[in-house]
């Protein structure tokens, strides 16, 4: 089964950020850990939600554990997306203020759940050229291998134990492979995609090449091709006879989501503008970012 889908979208820029990225690189070799912990590179505090467990930092071999808060915010009321989509339809930043004061206000009365998630962090490889991590949830129910090149191009290797172990249809290992070449996003573009990822199942194979190209000088045009096909004796017949009756409903979920791009393009170039590519700040605010304390 094939899909396409196209949108336009506002150009971000980021070459800047993939200039920037060795030195990030090097930011991020020069953190300190004391006491296992590491400390904020501007107020020396030091932050739980990252740890050396095992090994010497930088050093491949070294071992990390990474603790992430999330806030659940309830979803908004009908009235509330009423007003956030007549916002957005006029003045973006004023939907943004207003999406920062619904979350304040649903923190300050309680109704934020938080969620943590812990990750187990390897350095399996680092020189100038490349950093490899690899990484794992404690529950180790997925687990990444993430290659990091100077020149832009970010590898992940995605690994999900098993997608439904309730399921005799759909039980088993997940493997998503996929491979970002950022430095090759316009203007820096030729015709081969810039984001390519494969989805295996024993059931299912599903490809998807996205490309970005220029269409003006702030905007983008992403074209998406996806190829689902079934895997093993039995799935591939059966992904062929049902292929006319999944291609309305998958046809209008990849549609939903070119549709969701703009407005995330938006906010992602939003976030970019309002900060410079600068590799010790933006190490520092990932520090800031970490927990202080974990449970």
């Amino acid at each position: 089964m094939r899909l396409s889908g196209r949108t336009e979208v506002t150009a971000v820029d980021l070459a800047p950020y993939v200039h920037a990225l060795p030195a990030v690189l090097a930011e991020l070799r020069a953190l300190t850990f004391v006491d296992g912990k590491v400390r904020h590179p501007v107020t020396g505090t030091p932050h739980e939600g990252l740890q050396l467990v095992t090994g010497v930092h930088p050093c491949p071999g070294a071992v990390y554990r990474l603790v992430i808060r999330e806030e659940l915010v309830p979803e908004p009321t009908p009235e509330e997306a009423i007003v956030t989509e007549r916002l957005g339809a006029t003045d973006p930043e004023a939907a943004r203020d207003w999406e920062r004061g619904r979350v304040a206000a649903a923190r300050a009365s309680g109704q934020v759940d938080v969620k943590w998630h812990r990750l187990v962090v390897t350095l399996a490889d680092d020189d100038a050229r490349r950093t490899a991590l690899d990484v794992r949830d404690e529950p180790d129910e997925a687990r990444a291998r993430i290659d990091v090149r100077d020149s832009g191009r970010i590898d992940t290797v995605l690994e999900l134990v098993d997608l439904a172990p309730a399921s005799v249809l759909v039980r088993g290992a997940v493997q998503v492979l996929m491979r970002l070449e950022a430095a090759r996003l316009p203007p820096f573009v030729d015709q081969s995609p810039q984001l390519v990822a494969t989805v295996s199942h024993r059931r299912v194979r599903i490809h998807v090449d996205v490309r970005f190209a220029a269409v003006a000088a702030d905007r983008w045009a992403v074209t998406t091709d996806v190829d689902a096909r079934g895997a093993g004796w039995w799935a591939r017949p059966l992904v062929a006879l049902t292929t006319p009756f999944l291609r309305g409903p998958a046809g209008r979920e990849l549609a939903a989501v070119m549709a969701a791009l703009p407005a995330a393009f938006e906010l992602f170039a939003a976030e970019l503008l309002a900060r410079r590519p600068d590799p010790a700040a933006l190490v520092a605010d990932a520090v800031s970012a970490l927990p202080l304390t974990v449970p």
